[in-house]
């Protein structure tokens, strides 16, 4: 009587009182259930109950092969055929407690992203982005990091002046970066073609700001004053969403560790594994979300603009009063601001969605490569969880997040081969959009229904692809489950997690230089 207490109590009771009858009832000759059940209702499991009970060795309901030793394994046929090989939905509390628990907390996660101030539209683009084609969106962020620090360190090295003073310079350069696309594009000038680097912006600055002999006394200086206030004003313009974004993080991580802790000191049920396991899933969005306040973003696009082209008529009054040929640095036209902001989500007002950016060769494969270790470090942790989760093996859950992998690889490929065929900006985006969408819907309808029961059948319970014809379901999962809850699972969680924070880590070390608004407001306290 080793495995009565799977028994619903009325079950137990009757069997107590009136084995004989009850037996004859459970006996295969009367045929299968009319309704369809779940693996882990006991109005399925009673028949396998009774008949291990009869009989632990009857080959034509249990798998008495090597794994899972001393545990009733019920074959996946005889489960078919007692309780039917359908999907049959949770309980709707269970669906509510899903999505109130897992749900909400990734959609605060993505709400910590750092999106650009250019309305709610554009946002909900980006954030489909993000989930639809991570591996680019951190590059994207990744490669602004990197250009920022290249500026930092060409105007240390040519414009032989001090450290702040360089990185004020440079700050200016990284605020002109997108506004520079933005004209370009506006002018119909193709941006595959060039170095987003701003080389053409970088040589004129760097050639009125570079000491020279016969510049007149004061004029480099007061063009470098007027860099350094345009620089202040910069850094006061910037939205700091380092708290929101850090509390985002850790209210996504401490969800995924008080789902461990409930385990282990309170209900059990067979979903606790697949559960975590996709959670774990989108785990990806930690260092995408943190890197996105890295990069940081202006309170309003307008605030940059607007100190940009005070900046430029300094430049044209300090040039004017030296007797010196007026050199144009920071160039705008003038279109309506609603026609730049909507052309600015195509060129790079987005930092999430910069098609066009480029780095040094070598660099910029070495990005898309740390880019893509987020998402494939969070598959990994999702397919180990469902794999070892009972029964152990390849099933339903475990192709479909390898699956979410290779969609999100095949839709960075197609973001890559888009942007080298289309050069204009806001047809790009136009595509790159249609594209997110063919991929965001399926996949959010997936998750979602995989919450409310789309893997609940048999079939997926047994990981029929690793087992075949010998697949099984154990016929009580909790003591299993309980134990991996304990060290296996939570071991490859912590194991991703802190991998993913440590990564952030490396790159805020790297690109510490690419910081530079950051590294200003810390030298203007």
């Amino acid at each position: 009587m080793k495995y009565f207490h799977l028994l619903d109590p009325p079950v137990t009771m009757h069997l107590r009182l009136r084995p004989l009858s009850v037996l004859a009832s459970l006996h295969p000759t009367s045929g299968t259930l009319p309704d369809a059940y779940s693996v882990d209702d006991p109005k399925c499991t009673a028949f396998f109950f009774v008949q291990w009970v009869l009989n632990p060795h009857n080959a034509t309901f249990f798998y008495n092969g090597p794994e899972y030793r001393d545990q009733p394994k019920i074959l996946l046929s005889a489960m078919i055929q007692r309780c039917r090989g359908i999907p049959i939905i949770y309980p709707r509390s269970d669906i509510y407690a899903r999505i109130a628990g897992w749900c909400v907390p990734l959609f605060i996660l993505i709400g910590s992203f750092q999106y650009a101030a250019l309305g709610i539209r554009n946002a909900l683009f980006v954030a489909v982005h993000l989930l639809s084609d991570p591996c680019t969106t951190i590059f994207s962020l990744l490669a602004k990091l990197a250009n920022d620090k290249a500026r930092h360190e060409t105007c240390r090295k040519d414009l032989r002046r001090s450290d702040h003073e360089c990185r004020s310079v440079a700050a200016i350069l990284s605020a002109y970066d997108e506004w520079e696309d933005c004209m370009k594009a506006a002018d119909n000038v193709p941006l595959g073609d060039h170095n987003l680097a701003g080389e053409g912006t970088y040589n004129a600055l760097s050639q009125l700001l570079a000491p020279s002999q016969d510049i007149t006394p004061g004029f480099s200086d007061e063009l470098m004053g007027a860099c350094m206030a345009a620089a202040k004003e910069l850094v006061d313009s910037r939205a700091d969403g380092l708290w929101k974004t850090s509390l985002g993080v850790l209210n996504y991580v401490a969800v995924c560790i008080l789902a461990f802790l409930r385990t282990v000191v309170g209900e059990v049920n067979t979903r606790t594994g697949h559960t975590i396991a996709f959670a774990m899933l989108y785990t990806f969005l930690i260092p995408g979300v943190l890197i996105s306040a890295m990069v940081g973003e202006f309170a309003t696009k307008r605030s940059s603009r607007r100190i940009l082209i005070r900046l430029q008529k300094q430049f044209d009054s300090i040039q004017k009063r030296h007797e010196r040929p007026s050199i144009t640095v920071f160039r705008f036209n003038n279109m309506p601001e609603s026609e730049l902001y909507q052309m600015l989500e195509s060129v790079g007002g987005n930092y999430a969605f910069r098609p066009y950016q480029r780095c040094q060769g070598r660099e910029m494969v070495a990005l898309r490569i740390v880019a893509a270790l987020p998402v494939l470090m969070a598959t990994i942790c999702a397919v180990m969880i469902s794999y070892t989760s009972p029964t152990r093996g390849i099933g339903c859950r475990s192709v479909l997040q390898l699956l979410f992998f290779a969609v999100w690889v095949v839709s960075a490929i197609l973001t890559n081969l888009l942007s080298r065929k289309i050069k204009r900006p806001a047809t790009l985006w136009t595509w790159i959009r249609v594209k997110n969408l063919v991929i965001f819907i399926p996949q959010c309808a997936i998750y979602l229904a995989a919450f409310c029961g789309l893997f609940n059948s048999p079939q997926c319970w047994s990981a029929q692809i690793s087992h075949g014809s010998k697949a099984f379901i154990l016929l009580d999962m909790k003591p299993e489950i309980r134990a991996l809850v304990k060290k296996t699972w939570p071991t490859l969680a912590g194991c991703v997690l802190g991998a993913q924070l440590l990564l952030v880590a490396v790159v805020a070390w790297v690109y510490r230089r690419g910081r530079l608004y950051g590294m200003l407001d810390n030298d203007l306290e």
